[in-house]
């Protein structure tokens, strides 16, 4: 989205946050998918074959879908001017997931909003609305050499 250079090595710290975002808040979407135990569309129907490789794990509410939400949220609260680019690249997400034969539409559309309800309670955090600082920081020079 951002351009070539926005990656871990260029930006350790913001890697290093969004890790740390990831192992807090993964546990919330795995304890719904052990409590709901939906099996995936092409164990329910093998005649199916996912354009995705299949996942081990249950099928509600979807991980990738959840993850991307909750990213999008985070990334919009750290760089707002983009909020339209990261919601567009959530949303693709999701939908490469359901096209792709590894969920349900209720699978994507229970990942989004678990993501995006999580994402809100997470950016209440002083912790994190500090981090967000930080990523910022961290990209501004970046940001400054794209622009010119």
């Amino acid at each position: 989205m951002l351009g070539d250079w926005c990656t871990a090595k260029n930006l350790p710290h913001t890697a290093a946050i969004f890790q740390q975002v990831h192992d807090e808040c993964r546990p919330v979407v795995d304890a719904a998918k052990a409590g709901w135990n939906r099996a995936r569309p092409y164990v329910f129907n093998p005649a199916l074959t996912p354009a995705v490789e299949k996942p081990k794990n249950t099928s509600y509410p979807s991980g990738h879908s959840y993850d991307s939400a909750l990213y999008a949220q985070v990334l919009a609260a750290a760089l707002p001017e983009h909020t339209t680019d990261w919601q567009k690249q959530a949303t693709l997400v999701r939908w490469s997931r359901l096209v792709g034969g590894a969920h349900y539409p209720s699978d994507v559309m229970a990942g989004k909003i678990l993501g995006e309800a999580v994402g809100r309670e997470i950016l209440k955090s002083p912790q994190l609305q500090r981090a967000l600082e930080e990523i910022r920081a961290e990209l501004a020079p970046f940001l400054q050499k794209k622009a010119a």
